[in-house]
């Protein structure tokens, strides 16, 4: 099947597919944060082109989802300002109240999801697969994930870097630090 040009991006981004992953290699737009994002997702996509069972993919998803606890590139940087979302995330973390925190980080994570950030995080991904701390089928699901529009390895990197910056747990090193 042929996708037209200004048809939207059958990846689900939102945009036109001649904006997202059918831009022309050699083009301005092939350079953007979001076409190298896609570009990336077709490298790894041959990982996981073995058949994976329900299993399979839920085990994949739930190793993809504890990366940022493997290290601190993985991640998400906070806002040097706290925005009232973070705070009401901070505050959550604090209370325990993680029925409500799904829900709070929902709105964080729009402060910080954007195309540069994503795929500052894929390539940090990458670069932890090719020093073999990271499977490369639980990397290329990560990839895959930050192509999403909804993005579960975002939201667990924010939720983490948080949990960091209030001393509920430990830097990837070990460290606790003091809550701000």
């Amino acid at each position: 099947m042929k996708i037209a040009r200004n048809s939207p991006c059958p990846c689900g981004s939102g945009e036109k597919a001649k904006r997202c992953c059918y831009v022309i290699a050699g083009t301005p737009q092939a350079n953007t944060p979001r076409a190298v994002l896609a570009k990336l997702r077709f490298d790894v996509v041959k990982e996981l082109r073995d058949e994976i069972d329900r299993d399979d993919f839920e085990d994949l998803i739930a190793e993809m989802i504890r990366l940022p606890e493997l290290d601190i590139s993985l991640q998400a940087p906070l806002p040097l300002l706290e925005t009232p979302e973070i705070g009401r995330a901070r505050q959550a973390f604090d209370d325990g109240d993680y029925e409500h925190l799904d829900k709070i980080l929902e709105h964080a994570v729009a402060l910080i999801d954007t195309p540069q950030h994503r795929l500052e995080l894929a390539r940090a991904v990458l670069v932890q697969r090719d020093a073999g701390r990271v499977d490369p089928k639980v990397a290329a699901a990560a990839v895959m994930d930050l192509n999403q529009p909804r993005s579960m390895l975002l939201m667990s990197a924010l939720a983490q870097s948080i949990a960091v910056a209030n001393g509920n747990n430990a830097t990837p090193s070990g460290l606790l630090t003091p809550a701000r």
